[in-house]
């Protein structure tokens, strides 16, 4: 009976430990932002296998004031557009991009059309 306990706990843990490392390994995140003019922007980079989920943000600025944006990855531009801030003067931007060798630096600029303010922020991951 000993014998049958010890090995019946040796299996369950030799597959409990593959179960546990799978979840161990979390997404990395980080978000940085500030005020821009009467609203706020933040630039938010998470790791999730192996890519990059980068989402740049203007929350509460006028309502359909337009804004140039620009997202940049290790100073190469990966989107670049203007946009019209939506009836609650909010504007999103996602990007999905690959994680390249050594660190990455995340760059988010939204800039008034017309006008002040221009702000930025980056992520260094």
């Amino acid at each position: 009976m000993i014998k049958r306990t010890a090995a019946l706990l040796a299996t369950t843990a030799l597959v409990a430990v593959p179960a546990t490392t799978l979840v161990a390994a979390p997404a990395h995140a980080v978000e940085r932002g500030g005020v821009c003019g009467d609203g706020r922007f933040s630039l938010d980079v998470e790791t999730d296998d192996g890519q990059y989920e980068i989402q740049g943000d203007l929350d509460n600025v006028k309502a359909g004031s337009h804004w140039k944006l620009v997202l940049k990855q290790d100073g190469k531009v990966i989107f670049k557009d203007t946009r019209r801030a939506d009836n609650e003067g909010d504007i999103d931007v996602e990007r999905t991009r690959p994680n390249t060798a050594g660190k990455d630096t995340f760059r988010f600029i939204a800039t008034r059309v017309g006008g002040s303010p221009t702000c930025s922020t980056k992520v260094t991951l």
